[in-house]
């Protein structure tokens, strides 16, 4: 999602279940009762006045933990804590990044602007970005392991970032594969990174040791669509795994939950893990061009990487099958699906 302008772009009867279009595959909490979203709040939050700007950062982050309370999840493995809000007669989005190298040092990423539609030309050099800090009335500060205190105007929230496992899951690895890192998206999946170091290409895997909170259409052999989230998988029968090919374009349009992982990286356990160096094997011109955290050094834009496709209808999907009848090899009908070319 462009937070910053200019990024690059367990059930083991899981194949079952996938078959099943109505079968729920993510448990129900028995502790936790229905949340709703009324249609009758965003009516009344539409007539807040214009006064201070919807997009004022200081208001905006105290009004938000005010409403949060005293402790906050940041499920994102890039340290988003995204939000929506109301006001003036208009819809606006933003995050919060608990950025490393940022978020030790009492610093807070901040963006907001207005929700992208598609029937609205918008002008996206009004949105608004800011680093904050205690000079701006916002006071960050590291407490244990990943957990932040963000304090503003004498209330606070503990922001607790996702510690996401990264042991590799060799189930979901062949012999010439390497695991990149684990990924949590905004969409509620969770997704295993891996590289082909013989192809230079990256693709997700889903992760289906923990329950997968989507249930699926099977749209044709092998393949299955989120009906919640429009991620489009590609069933790999003889690995016994789910691989992301395509997610919809009006939510990558959007800038919506649902527009893919590309901008969730490990972000986290980058060293852990190893990632640079299949990023810079596979990409050798970035050398010398990133931070240890993924910030480009010339313009302050995040690397991301987006091997999959996008669509807009099921009639966009015709790529499966044509990639199915040009690749016999596994590899080959892998890439293709993901990266949008043959070996």
């Amino acid at each position: 999602m462009p937070k910053i302008p200019g990024r690059l772009a367990v059930l083991p009867l899981l194949s079952t279940l996938l078959a099943l279009s109505t079968q729920t595959i993510a448990v129900a909490d028995p502790v936790r009762q229905r949340e709703f979203i009324l249609n009758e709040r965003m009516i009344e939050r539409l007539g807040t006045p214009a006064a201070p700007p919807a997009c004022e950062p200081r208001t905006v982050v105290a009004d938000l933990i005010r409403q949060i309370g005293p402790s906050a999840t940041v499920y994102p493995t890039e340290n988003y804590y995204y939000f929506n809000f109301f006001q003036d007669g208009k819809s606006y989005s933003g995050s919060l990044r608990f950025t490393p190298g940022k978020r030790e040092k009492g610093i807070l990423e901040f963006a907001c602007y207005e929700t992208y539609a598609s029937w609205l030309q918008f002008d996206r050099d009004a949105d608004f970005y800011a680093d904050l800090s205690e000079k701006d009335g916002v006071r960050l500060t590291p407490r244990e392991h990943l957990d932040f205190e963000l304090a503003v105007d004498g209330h606070a929230t503990v922001f607790k970032l996702n510690d996401v496992d990264q042991t590799p899951n060799p189930a979901n690895l062949t012999s010439g594969e390497r695991f990149a890192g684990r990924v949590f998206d905004e969409s509620g999946l969770r997704f295993d990174l891996i590289y082909i170091p013989d192809r230079k290409v990256f693709f997700f895997v889903l992760d289906t040791r923990t329950p997968v909170a989507e249930t699926f259409v099977t749209v044709s052999e092998n393949v299955h669509l989120g009906r919640r989230t429009g991620f489009v998988f590609y069933e790999d029968k003889i690995q016994k795994r789910h691989i992301l090919i395509a997610v919809n374009s009006e939510e990558t349009y959007k800038n919506s939950w649902l527009d893919g992982p590309f901008d969730q990286l490990p972000e986290n356990y980058y060293e852990t893990n190893g990632f640079w160096n299949y990023v810079y094997d596979a990409y050798p011109d970035l050398k010398g061009r990133l931070t240890a955290n993924g910030t480009f050094l010339d313009n302050g834009s995040i690397f991301a990487m987006m091997p999959y496709r996008v669509y807009l209808s099921q009639a966009g999907l015709a790529f499966i099958k044509t990639c199915q009848e040009s690749n016999a090899d596994r590899t080959d009908l892998l890439v293709c699906l993901t990266n949008g070319h043959d070996k």
